[in-house]
């Protein structure tokens, strides 16, 4: 049994929608985290290490979704920007966005 807060009111149906929508949200980003960083393998336990390698993790991820002049997947993104350092200046300078 779970219990939700809601700030408006809303029919069963509605609010099913509305978690299962946040939920595939929610489970296709650890997924991703999971896969392209193997995040779950990760033994990290002290202190706040674990917390700050997660958000420099979700930073990485960003990063490489917004670069799009390559059509390669996150795993062989991160394979090209650890030997170009060309490339990976545009992962983190952002320019095929425009920007």
């Amino acid at each position: 049994m779970r219990y939700y807060i809601l700030s408006k009111k809303l029919s069963a149906k509605r609010l099913g929608e509305g978690v299962d929508s946040h939920w595939s949200i929610e489970n296709r980003l650890h997924w991703q985290l999971d896969v392209s960083f193997s995040e779950d393998q990760s033994r990290i336990r002290q202190g706040h290490a674990a917390e700050n390698l997660s958000i420099l993790r979700c930073t990485a991820l960003n990063l490489l979704k917004n670069e799009t002049s390559k059509e390669l997947g996150i795993k062989n993104e991160r394979l090209t920007a650890a030997l170009s350092t060309e490339y990976l200046t545009k992962v983190f300078t952002a320019q095929s966005l425009n920007i």
